[in-house]
């Protein structure tokens, strides 16, 4: 890897650590690690601090390199490295050939060597980021580099991600502070719309500071794990969000059975079904398994997807039962069953574009409770015990749900 890489941060470092990997607010969207770019505007749009780097790996894993190019024998020894009391076998009774079919499995599944590894990672290190990152070096991998295609910054033709497992591999050359805010704020703009194709939802979200005193989210328990929740205020009688989750026992999930809201507000009352999933059930959320999900809704979970930190995503593997192609036009609303090497050999045929919604769609999101979703819900119980969730309370609910369907 020759050139200098840079990080954007706005913390004062002086050597970099893997303290901070897999904790709250850790960025991971491309695999746990240590963020670096050899466009030194795309790492000032990270913070005021830019941090000119050398890195010497010994090797790296790749998206330019073909899937069925991965090598075999390290992915072997990955898998080695895991206790075999702990491995997830799925296809027979053997460990040793589980091993081998996960092998053949992620690299037929999957475009890149990138994907490969990130496929048996999801499998067998979700949740341990440092178990995943000690092992990779380990094996010898002390990074990986990632072509960002789409990404356009004057300073270099092509835009490379360098995410760091080894944190020995990193030389400090020299730290900058960026003074031209606005130029950077400009380089923002047009990378951020060149990235999501112009198509991103420019609605403004609104939060739980956009809405009067003594709003309650008042929960509605329909049995089996269903749900519903209403954003309601009382005293104002004003109705600002619906949102009706379903269990499904059969494949023990949760997911979207219908949301309305008033614009601005449909993420935060995905971010209370999540929350409340979370924290009685201790399970994620997932968009509508009927694959019914609207191009408005979608860009939500789009964004949970890639751009909020605050989110954990619960990626499912295509062996996972509860994997799904409905979201796809060709399968929406049909009751086919698949095998699990039907699913793999379907999957293998599909278009980039067409893996990434899949990706996105068959995640389980989860959010831990923040202190304005308790407050919700402790002003939504106080208006039940009320007596004000009455039936012109219903009314006033029915008639807005009815206003504003189809907005999310």
């Amino acid at each position: 890897m020759e050139g200098f890489f840079y990080h954007g941060s706005n913390s004062k470092i002086e050597k970099f650590l893997n303290d901070f990997h897999g904790k709250v607010g850790a960025i991971d969207a491309e695999g746990p690690g240590t963020y670096f770019t050899n466009s030194k505007e795309n790492a000032a749009m990270w913070g005021k601090l830019t941090y000119t780097v050398s890195l010497n790996p010994r090797k790296v894993i790749t998206n330019t390199k073909p899937a069925n190019k991965a090598n075999r024998k390290d992915l072997k020894a990955f898998l080695d490295m895991i206790d075999d009391e702990d491995y997830a076998n799925n296809w027979s009774q053997s460990i040793e050939t589980d091993k081998l079919t996960a092998i053949n499995e992620a690299i037929k599944s999957s475009d890149t060597e990138y994907e490969v590894w990130h496929s048996l990672r999801n499998e067998q290190y979700n949740g341990n980021p440092l178990g995943f990152m000690k092992a990779m070096s380990k094996l010898g991998y002390d990074a990986q580099l990632l072509y960002k295609e789409g990404f356009e910054f004057s300073d270099v033709s092509k835009v490379y991600h360098c995410v760091v497992y080894n944190k020995d591999i990193v030389k400090i050359i020299k730290v900058e502070r960026n003074s031209n805010i606005d130029e950077i704020k400009k380089i923002i703009k047009k990378a951020v719309n060149k990235i999501l194709n112009e198509q991103v939802l420019y609605e403004t979200a609104l939060g739980y500071s956009d809405l009067p005193e003594q709003t309650g989210a008042i929960v509605k328990k329909l049995g089996s794990g269903t749900f519903g929740l209403d954003i309601y205020n009382a005293v104002e009688k004003q109705w600002f969000a619906s949102i009706f989750v379903v269990y499904d026992r059969m494949s023990d999930d949760f997911s979207i059975g219908s949301v309305t809201a008033m614009h601005g507000f449909g993420p935060l009352i995905y971010e209370m079904a999540m929350m409340y999933c979370e924290s009685v059930y201790n399970v994620g959320l997932m968009p509508d398994r009927t694959g019914t999900v609207s191009d408005k809704a979608f860009k939500i979970w789009e964004k949970f997807f890639y751009n909020r930190t605050d989110v954990e995503k619960e990626v499912l593997q295509i062996s996972d039962k509860r994997f799904s192609f409905s979201i796809l036009p060709n399968y929406r609303d049909k009751k086919i069953e698949f095998g699990k090497k039907d699913k793999i050999d379907l999957y293998s045929t599909l278009s980039s574009q067409e893996k990434e919604f899949l990706r996105i769609f068959n995640t389980a999101y989860h959010m831990k409770p923040n202190a304005e979703y308790k407050k919700l819900i402790d002003n939504g119980t106080k208006i039940m015990k009320s007596g004000l969730y009455d039936e012109e309370a219903m009314e006033i609910i029915s008639n807005a749900e009815e206003k504003f369907l189809g907005v999310y």
